[in-house]
């Protein structure tokens, strides 16, 4: 099993798809919503505990941009950015 955790700069609402940038909900909610074997979740602010996650996608730039290696060696994961659209 994978651990994605997606992050995002708006976050809406999970369930009905609401307040989302049409960038975070394409590319990091609905994806992650519809791929079979994955866990994790979608977040605008890294809270929780940063254990067990694989794979951290996001899109464009976030509020981490300026410490992309430090959260990397935090994490201990794969960063994926998705540009598209940029």
């Amino acid at each position: 099993m994978i651990t994605v955790l997606g992050l995002t700069n708006h976050p809406g609402n999970w369930i009905r798809g609401e307040g989302w940038s049409g960038s975070g909900y394409h590319r990091i909610l609905l994806p992650r919503r519809t791929m079979d074997g994955i866990e994790g979740y979608v977040t605008d602010e890294i809270t929780e505990d940063k254990e067990g996650i694989d794979i951290l996608i996001y899109n464009k730039y976030s509020q981490y941009d300026n410490d992309l290696s430090k959260l990397k060696s935090e994490l201990k994961c794969k960063l994926v950015l998705d540009i598209d659209d940029y």
